[in-house]
């Protein structure tokens, strides 16, 4: 189990070049999350919200700004840093990402394994997920093989995704519209798990998500808007 880390983003800055020039995404943005404590990322699509994780999981590179996690500095890291660095992390991409070649099994055990896990603590922790999330009788199926009402708008990718980002027990999730697609029972499970792994083992959350009942389990809420974050009540 790794430790749960703090969030420190301090006056982050980030744009994108377009045919008419820079386009800024983020200007001077700050975020702290205490260590084992969750935070939701609210805002319009395109306001930057998916921006703000990758820049923290390591997947964007940012302009002036400071961002620390887990008092490590990633301004300071090269790229085979910034690769270990996100073998740390849980991350629930809008898009599943699965391995189209591998079991529904298979596909939580990697990250654990990576993570240095025996694979039988992992198989047995990589089960006990998939039947957190309904998805017990589909370990030994490809993605490919999910039934078309699992697989629909990716509702059984992101089941699967959110239970392979947790898998690791890791000490950051980082977590896009986790229940994004998923019918009112689904969504339930997938945010169960996440929470549940916050108030067991302390994990950090933070969350992006359009779903006011998400991210009211939240210990914080933010609104992104014009390239910074507003506290919510």
């Amino acid at each position: 189990m790794a430790m749960a880390v703090a969030v420190c983003a301090a006056g982050i800055h980030k744009h994108y070049q377009s045919p008419a020039g820079p386009l800024p995404v983020l200007r001077g943005l700050d975020l702290t999350v205490d260590s084992g404590a969750c935070a939701a990322i609210t805002g319009e699509s395109g306001s930057g919200k998916s921006t703000l994780l990758n820049i923290i999981a390591g997947l964007d590179h940012f302009g002036p700004g400071r961002l620390q996690v887990g008092g490590t500095d990633l301004a300071t890291l090269d790229e085979t840093e910034l690769a270990r660095y996100r073998r740390t992390l849980g991350m629930v991409f809008q898009f599943h990402h699965l391995l189209r070649d591998f079991s529904v099994l298979d596909n939580l055990l990697i990250p654990a394994l990576i993570r240095g896990q025996r694979r039988a603590a992992a198989r047995r922790r990589a089960l006990e997920l998939l039947h957190a999330v309904g998805l017990s009788g589909r370990a030994a199926h490809v993605p490919d093989e999910l039934s078309g009402g699992e697989r629909q708008a990716g509702a059984g990718g992101r089941r699967v995704g959110g239970a392979r980002a947790v898998v690791g027990e890791p000490g950051l999730v980082l977590a896009d519209e986790p229940t994004g697609n998923l019918d009112e029972r689904n969504s339930h499970l997938v945010a169960d798990l996440l929470f549940d792994l916050v108030r067991r083992q302390g994990t950090t959350l933070v969350l992006v998500t359009h779903d006011a009942a998400l991210a009211a389990r939240s210990d914080a809420v933010y609104r992104l808007a014009g390239g910074t974050l507003q506290p919510l009540p």
